[in-house]
């Protein structure tokens, strides 16, 4: 005579019981926003869900060998089927939270080393300005001492106005100074200084113009002077 499957069904509806019992937890899991208890969960539902598949071939198969109407066995399959499938859909809304979570924190991760690097670069780019701004500065300080040691010391002998004298006035002015390449405010600062009082006074009077046609003025009034 063959086996009644009456113990193998009375396990896989306490197997099935405990399944159901444990997809209600889903949602408070969920709600948690615990990585750790929601990865659980799934544990817990995939590990139930495959017991629950075992029982019901062995089940299956006692009702095929006790010769049961093929269309019960159908039905008592998809009852069995739809409490399986309530797992299966808490599983995937698990790992869909799981998979978000997962893209979220790659997301932060991200951005946080993003603005690292942007940081990073913003550092580096300070501290090379203030790299540049010493060495520019060195450089200043150098070019300030190099045409400090150029610039010529007032050893000219001043211009009292004679026309005979403007030749070699101007010879040693053009060479000592006008060509130094300092400012043309210096130039006319030193021009100045190497004039008598009365040719000094001539040359305050010219017209306001810039300090470089103050000088071309000097120098060509100097020139007809002495034609």
């Amino acid at each position: 005579m063959a086996t009644k499957p009456d113990e193998k069904i009375a396990v896989l509806d306490v197997k099935l019981k405990q399944l159901l019992i444990t997809c209600g937890r889903t949602v408070s899991v969920l709600e948690s926003t615990k990585d750790i208890a929601i990865n659980r969960q799934i544990e817990s539902l995939q590990a139930l869900s495959k017991d629950v598949e075992q029982s019901r071939r062995e089940v299956e198969l006692l009702k095929i060998t006790n010769d049961e109407p093929e269309d019960e066995i159908t039905t008592w399959n998809a009852e069995v089927e739809e409490k399986l499938s309530k797992a299966d859909e808490d599983i995937k809304r698990l790992e869909k939270w799981q998979d978000e979570y997962k893209q979220e924190k790659e997301s932060i991760a991200r951005e946080e080393q993003f603005k690292f690097e942007m940081k990073l670069h913003e550092t580096k780019l300070q501290l090379q300005s203030e790299q540049n701004t010493k060495v520019l500065g060195k450089q200043t300080i150098g070019a300030e001492k190099e045409v400090a040691v150029k610039l010529p010391k007032l050893v000219i002998t001043k211009f009292d106005g004679s026309f005979t004298d403007w030749n070699r006035f101007w010879g040693q002015f053009s060479e000592s100074i006008e060509k130094s390449g300092i400012a043309n405010v210096v130039k006319f600062s030193y021009l100045k200084e190497l004039l008598g009082d009365k040719v000094r006074r001539d040359v305050e009077s010219l017209p306001k113009v810039i300090i470089g046609q103050k000088l071309y003025c000097v120098r060509n009034t100097g020139k007809k002077a002495r034609l």
